[in-house]
């Protein structure tokens, strides 16, 4: 779980709320024993549920903390099957996977504390639900590689986008720095530089993608089976530094 969930929290937290400074996790595994597919039991030895305490630096340098339990040995009650609440001085939120609710300060209630009688106020009652401002994209999708057989013919992979013509559908684009690129770009949902493009090609094949509006993940592929990771490092850090000169 640690080793799952941690990174996913990171790039959550990052892109929301702060950058992440330090964090504590116990992990802990609650089912000691499982059973597989064929009804054999087996010790388990994987955390099946993790506890951490993030520190994040916001926008203005503010002091943030963030709790996150991950756990797949409990029920769930709530809004969603993962949910994010959000305290600040001026009101608070709660999202989900597709909704979100907020309450504001000055609706907020002030509810009496009297553990010997039940509770009038239907808390969940007290929040209004955010409207969606924009349409957003899909978080899963499914496509091909341009990479090898039929689907190096651009005109075949566009033909195919188009007869498809589905938000949940794109190319992994496996850029060659050739014409048929810009062709393709349009349904890119993520990318493959190469150490060739990486190394000779990478302005011109970059600065497509981005003038032909891509928003996605930026990855590096390497297949020269030797100082793949000296190489790999390369290559990382010829795109970031790229991308963080143009966002300059």
């Amino acid at each position: 779980m640690i080793l799952d969930m941690m990174c996913h929290w990171r790039y959550v937290l990052d892109n929301l709320f702060g950058q992440v400074q330090s964090i504590t996790c116990l992990g802990a595994t609650h089912i000691p024993q499982r059973w597989d597919e064929a009804g054999r039991a087996y010790a388990a030895t994987a955390d099946d549920a993790a506890y951490a305490t993030f520190q994040l630096r916001g926008e203005q340098g503010e002091p943030v903390i963030a709790q996150v339990n991950s756990s797949w040995t409990t029920r769930v009650r709530r809004d969603d099957l993962v949910t994010f609440h959000v305290d600040g001085t001026h009101g608070s939120a709660v999202a989900g996977l597709q909704d979100c609710r907020a309450q504001s300060r000055v609706a907020t209630p002030r509810p009496v504390w009297n553990p010997d009688v039940k509770q009038a106020m239907n808390f969940f009652d007290q929040w209004q639900e955010v409207p969606d401002t924009e349409a957003y994209d899909n978080g899963f999708k499914a496509g091909p590689e341009n990479h090898w057989g039929p689907e190096v013919q651009a005109e075949t992979m566009v033909r195919i986008c188009k007869a498809v013509d589905h938000p949940g559908f794109g190319v992994l684009l496996h850029l060659r720095g050739n014409p048929g690129d810009a062709l393709i770009a349009p349904w890119a949902m993520h990318t493959h530089l190469s150490y060739d493009i990486v190394m000779n090609h990478l302005e011109t094949s970059a600065s497509m993608l981005q003038t032909s509006g891509y928003q996605g993940c930026w990855s590096v592929e390497h297949h020269s089976g030797k100082n793949e990771y000296s190489e790999v490092a390369v290559q990382l850090a010829r795109v970031r530094a790229f991308l963080s000169q143009e966002s300059a």
